[in-house]
């Protein structure tokens, strides 16, 4: 953990009108790193966001590293949250993903506000990041994808495998998925674990992540981005695209 003089926290913003007849909207970010990475290291790439049968309202999305040499922890998104007049009523967080960020790696996040009443008020929304620096870990986890396919019921399932290449234990051994439409826009983010959720020197486990509230997004998913880490590595690809 860093020291308290050495957190330094930087925010970038993004704005999303959604309009209110819409059920499933879209929201873009920039796309490109801001022309100061240092100042902005952490950008989001895209986002949307919807609202499911129940009526919980979801924001999923990506974030970037724009850091040409500084890895990051801590990866947090705040989205704040306006009714129709423009007034903001509320917040809500998470964090990325992937735990640990290298340069010019993304992540998936969702930010699921369960709220029934906080949810129908939300007209639209703003973004912001912070972050902190650290050390990347070593890279030795290796993904295999098997099989991706749209279910009959709607659910997009990604099933495959990861190998701990590394010389030590690897422990939670998490994998994240962001889908994306046509557009490039990430749709739904997910993650899983394998099974087991720990993997020895060498030893190979399976994961079966799945695209969850599908009924609503999976028709518009044609492409998806896995990244796999644990407590001790990550991945020894940068977001392995699946089609």
């Amino acid at each position: 953990m860093s020291t308290a003089k050495s957190n330094i926290f930087y925010l970038v913003f993004l704005t999303i009108v959604l309009p209110s007849s819409i059920v499933l909207q879209y929201g873009y970010s920039q796309t490109t790193a801001s022309a100061s990475a240092s100042a902005n290291p952490i950008s989001v790439v895209s986002s949307s966001s919807f609202r499911d049968d129940t009526g919980a309202y979801h924001i999923v999305g990506e974030v970037k590293n724009n850091s040409p040499i500084d890895s990051m922890k801590y990866v947090k998104i705040v989205a704040t949250l306006y009714d129709k007049t423009g007034k903001a009523f509320g917040t809500d967080f998470t964090f990325s993903d992937v735990d640990v960020l290298r340069p010019a790696e993304k992540s998936p996040f969702k930010i699921i506000l369960t709220d029934i009443r906080q949810s129908q008020k939300v007209s639209s929304y703003t973004l912001s990041t912070s972050r902190e620096k650290t050390q990347a870990l070593p890279a030795t986890l290796k993904v295999n994808v098997d099989n991706s396919h749209l279910h009959d019921i709607g659910a997009y399932h990604i099933v495959g495998e990861v190998i701990n290449q590394g010389n030590q234990k690897a422990t939670f051994v998490k994998i994240s998925a962001a889908f994306y439409n046509s557009s490039n826009v990430v749709v739904a983010a997910d993650l899983t674990y394998t099974d087991p959720k720990d993997l020895g020197p060498g030893q190979t486990a399976p994961f079966e992540i799945v695209a969850t509230y599908v009924p609503i997004t999976s028709n518009k998913i044609t492409s998806a981005s896995l990244n796999v880490n644990s407590e001790q590595y990550s991945s020894i690809a940068h977001n392995q695209i699946i089609r």
